[in-house]
Parts: structure tokens; sequence; C-alpha cells
């Protein structure tokens, strides 16, 4: 990032933040905020109580790591019930949610509560489906992605905390594009919307998320097209 910067070149980070660099600033969840908003959804859905494990992707990754001490934050100072069992890396990968889901619940079946900060959330919905206890051990999750809205839906996955991950491309742009045009100074942190999606509003969102990769294919194409012309008029303008 700062080798950028020394170059001339401004940086905007987004999704997940560089704070000791240079940059001029980052767009995307307020993580630590997200991580205490997961904690209280737990408590209210576990009604005060119950055993919870906690599946990360990275625990050196910022903002996973700002989920987490969010989370931990709320439940020890407001849920004296509620118990993290265990917090296990699955490098953002489904799969490996799978395993430690399926594992920890043959060891603790009276797991109540699965908390994803981090990637792969339907690997853990498909080890509490497999094992016949949706519904019963609650999830709490980050992001909408297609599997995501199917277990939302079936009540699997009884919250996931959205970080509108278009608005954080789309605003990044906007936000350099002035500042180069215009030199206009942004604010170091713009934070996204926290929507928490569930049962009552899953319909609407996955809507959105439709409309979303619609226009990001309609873009892709339409810059694929703009390079298949470059290539047959050449460096004369004309076509080859």
């Amino acid at each position: 990032t700062d080798k950028a910067v020394d170059s001339g070149i401004p940086v905007v980070t987004f999704n997940t933040d560089a704070p000791k660099s240079r940059r001029i600033c980052f767009v995307g969840q307020d993580s630590l905020t997200a991580g205490r908003v997961a904690g209280e959804l737990m408590n209210e859905i576990l009604g005060g109580e119950g055993e919870v494990l906690i599946i990360t992707g990275f625990h050196k990754t910022l903002g996973q790591q700002q989920r987490l001490q969010g989370f931990k934050e709320q439940i020890q100072k407001y849920s004296p019930g509620v118990d993290i069992i265990g917090v296990y890396e699955n490098h953002n990968k489904p799969e490996k949610a799978y395993e430690i889901s399926q594992r920890v619940l043959r060891s603790c079946p009276e797991l109540a509560g699965i908390y994803v900060p981090a990637g792969g959330a339907f690997g853990a919905g498909q080890a509490v489906k497999d094992v016949g206890k949706d519904g019963v051990v609650k999830i709490i999750c980050f992001d909408l992605f297609k599997e995501t809205i199917q277990l939302v839906r079936e009540g699997i996955v009884q919250t996931s905390i959205q970080q509108d991950p278009f608005f954080q491309g789309y605003e990044s742009i906007r936000i350099l594009y002035k500042h180069l045009l215009i030199n206009h100074p942004p604010e170091e942190y713009v934070f996204t919307n926290l929507t928490i999606a569930c049962r009552g509003n899953i319909e609407v969102l996955a809507r959105q998320y439709t409309k979303n990769l619609r226009v990001l294919d309609s873009h892709l194409l339409e810059k694929l097209s703009y390079s298949e012309r470059s290539k047959s008029l050449g460096a004369s303008g004309r076509p080859q």
C-alpha cells in the first residue's frame, strides 16, 4: 500500500483495512460494531443461555479479529449465561467449517449456537442440517451468498449480517475519482450499513443480491466487448 503512495498513487482500502498504512480512506463494515450486534442477536436468540461455538476464518485478519472481539465483549458484558466453548479457524472454507461443526456437535450435544464471523458459514449450516439439529442449533453469520440465502429460508441460519460489498466497490472508486479530479479530501472511514438478513426480509435482500449480480455481469460483458473491439481495431484505430 505505502509503495503505491510513495509512487504518487492514492490508495483506498475496502472490506479489510490497513489502518497503519497511508491509505486515504477505508470503505467497509464497522466490524467491531458488527461483532457486538452479532453478540446481542445471539443472546436474544438463545434466551440468554447456552453453549456457543465460534468458527472464524483467520485469526490474523483484522476485520475478523474485530468481529470476534465485539462478539466476545458483548457476550461477556451482557450474557453471563452464554458460554463460548471454543474458537476455531476454517480458513474461509465451507468444508473446514463443516468438519469443525460436525466434530463439536458430536462432542458437545448441548451446543446451542454457532457464530461464523468469516466465510464458509454454509458448511456449518450443512453440518447442523445433517445431524438433524436445524432450528435447534442457532447460526449467526455474515454476508449473503446463494447458499446463505437458502439456509436463511430454511431456518438453518437465523441471521446473516450484511456489509454491502456492492457499495464498497462503488464508493471506493467514487472517492478516488473525486480525489483525483477535484482534490476532494475523503473522510478517513466510510462505514456501510449493518443490514440483518432473516426470514422476514430474505426475499427482498435476495432480489437485491440478484440485481447486483446482473449489474456486475453487464459491466464485465461491456468491458470484454470493449477489449475485443480494441484488439480488432489495432493501433491504427481501423479494422485489421
